[in-house]
């Protein structure tokens, strides 16, 4: 799409803007409501038109603020986020909100218009509380399912090539923030110990080894940021969105990266097992083995570590990315995890570091 075809902010979307991007003509006023900043400007949409449209519509659009517009253009978040729900919703639908619209216009403007999951009762649990081990192995399944679809898939040297393994933003994007964990503040030292921060020039000045042995694994489409705050629940079946960092990349990842911070330790330490069973037998299903259990709980245990680096990199963007509370929970269970699984240690073991 054009440039101008593409809204800016949220009360650009107009009636006329609203039919061209769902390709609607049976919607008569949209009003604009509940809007929130973050890595992504976020909004509800009041629909007023023909008696089965929904009453509200989630939209979502590149951010504005100087910060994350710059994160936002230099990952191409926003533009990644649209071409995936306009290219893969079908293939992705039993795993995401409903799609009405979704276009970019490849510069750093882009607009996904999606259902509004709370006319559905969906349930979304907070990060800082954490999922509980039927909601993490319910999410487990789903992860697994979304996996196998794409498992070594050449689409990714076809028709997926924009999230193929050169364009990574896992591991060719993504590393260059990872300098930012030099600044996770000392409001964290509680979470984050001395001996932690020690390991993290290592991890700064290993990016790019590091990056290239990740591409060493199974590939397949991940979703990238698989916390607790990008999930919901519908009936008890896991729906993802915020799928702005989408790729081809390692698959354990996407499960190591959820359970690492999304639940609680003493939860975790209890289900990990399970997880990783769950995951291997739903991925495994069609009775083509991709993963044995134990080449995925060698993986489960080393990726933990990209969690950290989630959770490290967000807080040190400090309040405009998440809340405090939420920040800290997710940085504190990461660190727990590498901990229990010595993931550093397998890391510079993989490295030879």
């Amino acid at each position: 799409m054009t440039t101008d075809s593409v809204p800016r902010r949220p009360h650009d979307i107009d009636v006329a803007m609203f039919r061209r991007l769902t390709s609607r003509d049976d919607v008569t006023a949209v009003h604009v409501r509940d809007v929130d900043h973050g890595t992504a400007t976020r909004a509800r949409l009041d629909i007023t038109g023909a008696p089965h449209l929904p009453a509200t519509a989630f939209v979502k659009l590149a951010p504005t603020r100087p910060a994350e517009r710059f994160f936002n253009r230099f990952m191409a978040l926003a533009h990644n986020e649209a071409e995936l729900y306009r290219r893969l919703h079908h293939d992705l639908s039993d795993v995401m909100p409903d799609l009405y619209g979704a276009a970019s216009d490849g510069r750093g403007h882009a607009v996904v218009i999606l259902e509004d999951l709370s006319l559905r009762n969906a349930v979304f649990p907070p990060l800082a509380t954490g999922a509980t081990a039927t909601q993490a192995l319910a999410v487990a399944a789903a992860l697994a399912t979304v996996h196998q679809k794409f498992w070594e898939s050449p689409r990714f040297d076809d028709d997926l090539a924009y999230l193929g393994p050169a364009r990574s933003r896992n591991t060719r994007l993504g590393p260059h923030s990872w300098h930012l964990l030099r600044t996770i503040p000392k409001d964290f030292n509680d979470v984050v110990p001395h001996e932690i921060r020690n390991d993290v020039k290592m991890l700064i000045k290993q990016r790019w080894a590091i990056a290239a042995m990740m591409r060493t694994f199974p590939r397949s489409l991940i979703h990238g940021d698989t916390h607790l705050g990008n999930i919901c629940f519908v009936d008890d079946r896991p729906v993802l969105f915020d799928w702005q960092v989408t790729s081809c990349g390692p698959a354990v990842k996407d499960l190591a990266y959820f359970a690492a911070t999304s639940i609680d330790a003493d939860t975790r330490r209890a289900t990990d097992t399970d997880l990783v069973r769950t995951y291997v037998d739903t991925l495994n299903a069609d009775g083509a083995t991709r993963l044995t259990f134990d080449d995925a709980w060698d993986s489960y245990r080393l990726f933990v570590f990209t969690a950290f680096i989630a959770a490290g990199v967000t807080a040190a963007f400090g309040r405009r990315l998440q809340g405090e509370a939420t920040t800290r929970a997710g940085l504190d269970r990461a660190v727990q995890a590498i901990r229990d699984f010595d993931s550093l240690q397998l890391l510079r073991a993989r490295l030879a570091v």
